[in-house]
């Protein structure tokens, strides 16, 4: 929508995810002395005029320090672009540069490594900031005699196995993100990191990561990717602003574990979900209205005046929308 204003939440957790990869490269450097492989991928992820000031306070020759780690954290949030809105309090670069030396000083150096595919190879990939593309494809049939036909959009077949005769065909769906972190945890298992920015870390919070197929489908992304079965995961919360005279942390680690029927309940829930977007993709006015999304990310929905309005307002609204795209596969695609 024109004149929707900045998105503050998502500049602000955009930011930190700058943050929080300066951060790994750093560990990636130091502590696993594989330093080509961070200065490949922090040109990579930064780029070459960004990585230059970042990695200047890398000590690749001389040896880790707390002021160092601070200050290659701080320069990746210094270079983001990120800048202070009048209009919101909450979200500064004063707020932001206090939850980055939180997140820093608390972060277990060394502890986790992250994942390195070949370490005689620079260029190989790493587990930091891995952005993937999958193609999920299911399978579904019906009996002929039920009447009901296959899309005529996906192609299908007819087969027979005794009776009666069954239609099957295939229907397909890309399913993208991208993984924060992929370590070795405590030596035994590959896991996946996951760093969420939010205004509290209260119990609602922490519980809404149990069932999350955000989180399934990570894990799943993962142990394709890696060809390796990856169960595990550690949401990392990070309160911005920190807390003030409170007992409660301003940072949180939160060990998850996925069994295989929340595997088979991840599927069961992306093919729900893409077919609202096949029944009413050619048709939005006659889509339902999921009201509860109306005040998600920490801010009123800027598709409200579309929602409530009538047939011909919001044939007028959508020749005033302005395009906007973003993927998290903006990136290259690791292999």
């Amino acid at each position: 929508m024109p004149g929707s204003g900045r998105a503050m939440a998502l500049e602000a957790g955009s930011a930190m995810h700058d943050v929080f990869a300066a951060v790994r490269l750093y560990d990636l450097a130091i502590f696993q002395q594989h330093q080509d492989h961070t200065r490949y991928h922090g040109s990579r992820l930064f780029g070459e005029d960004r990585w230059r000031s970042i990695s200047a306070h890398i000590p690749f020759t001389t040896g880790h320090s707390e002021a160092n780690l601070r200050s290659t954290a701080l320069e990746a949030l210094y270079t983001s672009g990120f800048h202070d809105d009048p209009f919101d309090s909450r979200r500064t670069v004063a707020n932001l540069e206090e939850a980055s030396i939180e997140y820093v000083d608390r972060w277990p150096l060394a502890k986790h490594p992250i994942w390195v595919r070949d370490i005689q190879d620079p260029t190989s990939n790493v587990g930091i900031e891995v952005p993937f593309e999958l193609v999920l494809t299911f399978q579904l049939s019906t009996p002929k005699a039920s009447g009901v036909s296959p899309p005529v959009e996906y192609p299908y077949t007819r087969v027979t196995v005794g009776e009666p005769e069954v239609w099957v065909w295939e229907q397909s769906y890309r399913f993208i993100g991208r993984m924060d972190g992929l370590h070795l945890f405590s030596g035994r298992h590959l896991e996946v990191q996951e760093n969420k920015t939010a205004a509290r870390l209260n119990d609602g919070w922490k519980m809404s990561f149990e069932m999350s197929h955000q989180v399934t489908g990570y894990m799943i992304a993962a142990s394709i990717w890696l060809q390796a079965q990856v169960e595990h995961a550690t949401v990392i919360g990070l309160q911005i602003p920190q807390p003030k005279r409170s007992p409660e942390s301003g940072l949180v680690r939160l060990p998850l574990t996925r069994r295989p029927h929340q595997f088979a309940d991840f599927f069961r829930w992306f093919y729900d979900t893409v077919q609202v977007w096949e029944k009413y993709r050619e048709n939005i006015f006659d889509a339902p209205q999921f009201t509860h999304s109306c005040n998600r990310y920490f801010r009123p929905c800027n598709m409200i005046p579309f929602c409530v309005g009538d047939m011909d307002e919001k044939q007028q609204i959508l020749t005033e929308m302005e395009p906007y795209e973003w993927s998290p596969i903006d990136a290259k695609v690791s292999d």
